[in-house]
């Protein structure tokens, strides 16, 4: 299993068995470059740090709802790069 991450260093000491990548879920060429070879991509992408501070992490997506459809949209573009047997479920080889 591959996990994204923006910052590597708050990667919790029971986590590490997972392979962990940084990549900023607003830019799709950084996506783009390490999802090739997935099966699967999930995002759970949410403003703020919810482990830390739950309540601020509601307040911002409350005051920048925004953010969402740009890391959605950044999603999408990243995924358009693979070709549509691939990008749609399609089996590979």
């Amino acid at each position: 299993m591959t996990a994204f991450t923006r910052e590597l260093s708050r990667i919790p000491e029971g986590k590490k068995k997972i392979t962990w990548k940084s990549i900023n879920v607003f830019d799709s060429d950084t996506i783009a470059a390490v999802i090739g070879g997935l099966d699967l991509l999930v995002s759970t992408y949410q403003p703020g740090n919810a482990a830390k501070n739950f309540n601020d992490v509601v307040e911002q997506s409350i005051r920048n709802p925004e953010t969402y459809v740009t890391a959605a949209k950044a999603l999408l573009q990243a995924l358009e790069q693979y070709p549509p047997e691939i990008n749609r479920g399609g089996r590979r080889g």
